[in-house]
């Protein structure tokens, strides 16, 4: 073990001393292969030891690799083009594209917020990993992200921050995830295999931490969570409360006066805390039947979304969703299966 602690160190020492991308690969297989062996010997100490010096290797090779020249056409481009040095390509230096990605995105995670999470790690005895430290990366370039679009929300066009046309839920084909999905689909019981659809399709539509916030009635709601369940992770249940706005179910003899919320998705959501408790001021049925009040959805959106963040409603119905939406400074995007609510919807965004 004394031994192996030596080899630790002088990898270390190594690796701060290294100034090319060769050096620094073979200091990082060197180590991984250490810690697999600690590993395997229950030396987890040791093994910790030596999986800081990979971490830290593949955040200086995705720092070198961010640097290099992109390369389109190999040794024989730059031969074409007379180069006096070529530029060794992802398979010249023995990794794959998908290594080079996540060492790159690595390497742009704070060095504090990297120090911090090895010195933690370290003193509580737990495992250090590439993943954590890829997972805090992405969360930190989400984060300049929304401060980006927070900052510039104003001086993007009206008619950017929101996409909104007819589609159908079962078929509709997006070409990008969202941070929530906030939504409210028909109640009776006829469009109740519609939530499981929702489910279905939230999986491929939200982000890694986002969140599904589904509205829905309590006449059927075991049927409805059995069904969604199966496709997403359960996370909460909030209320929606509609202080003065009772609605009468006969057939249950309930004067009902809130409604579930049910939020799904990935259990690791890191994004804002928020009250599991929101209010509708009044009813707004002038645009659609089954309409919420802005209010209401703006009570939902401010609480739990950040401003830059975005949107989706597959039940976009008149459009209340959105304009909520976009008073929060959040990017939008929905549909509906009626064009004559998604034209409605049109015209009281351009409004906005």
């Amino acid at each position: 073990m004394e031994q192996g602690l030596v080899q630790i160190n002088q990898a270390k020492t190594a690796l701060a001393e290294a100034v090319d991308i060769i050096s620094i690969l073979d200091i990082r297989d060197k180590a991984s292969a250490m810690a697999t062996y600690y590993d395997a010997q229950n030396a987890g100490e040791a093994a910790n030891l030596a999986k800081e010096i990979q971490l830290r290797a593949e955040r200086k090779a995705g720092e070198f690799l961010k640097d290099m020249p992109k390369q389109t056409g190999g040794d024989a481009m730059a031969r074409l083009h007379h180069a006096t040095e070529v530029t060794p390509s992802y398979a010249d230096l023995g990794i794959e594209k998908t290594e080079a990605f996540r060492w790159q995105l690595s390497s742009e995670l704070p060095e504090p917020e990297f120090e911090a999470y090895i010195a933690k790690t370290l003193e509580k005895g737990n495992e250090l990993t590439s993943a954590e430290v890829l997972r805090k990366a992405k969360q930190n370039r989400r984060e300049e992200r929304r401060g980006e679009l927070a900052l510039d929300f104003t001086a993007v066009e009206p008619d950017e921050r929101y996409d909104i046309f007819q589609a159908d839920i079962n078929t509709v084909v997006l070409d990008k995830q969202f941070d929530f999905i906030v939504t409210d689909p028909p109640y009776p019981k006829e469009y109740l295999p519609l939530y499981e659809v929702l489910a279905k399709r939230a999986v491929e539509w939200l982000k890694p931490e986002g969140l599904l916030l589904a509205m829905c009635g309590q006449s059927y709601l075991d049927e409805i969570m059995t069904m969604m369940s199966k496709h997403l992770d359960y996370y909460w249940m909030a209320c929606y409360y509609m202080p003065g706005q009772l609605t009468p179910l006969r057939q249950r003899q309930v004067n009902c006066g809130w409604k579930p919320i049910l939020i799904y998705g990935n259990r690791e959501y890191k994004g804002k805390v928020f009250r599991d408790t929101f209010i509708s001021e009044k009813p707004d049925k002038e645009h659609h039947e089954w309409g919420q009040s802005v209010s209401g959805m703006s009570s939902i959106i401010s609480q739990i979304c950040l401003p830059g963040q975005t949107i989706l409603d597959p039940f976009l119905g008149a459009g209340t969703t959105g304009l909520a939406a976009l008073k929060n400074h959040c990017l939008f995007t929905g549909f509906d299966i009626d064009e004559n609510e998604v034209n409605k919807s049109l015209v009281r965004m351009s409004e906005l």
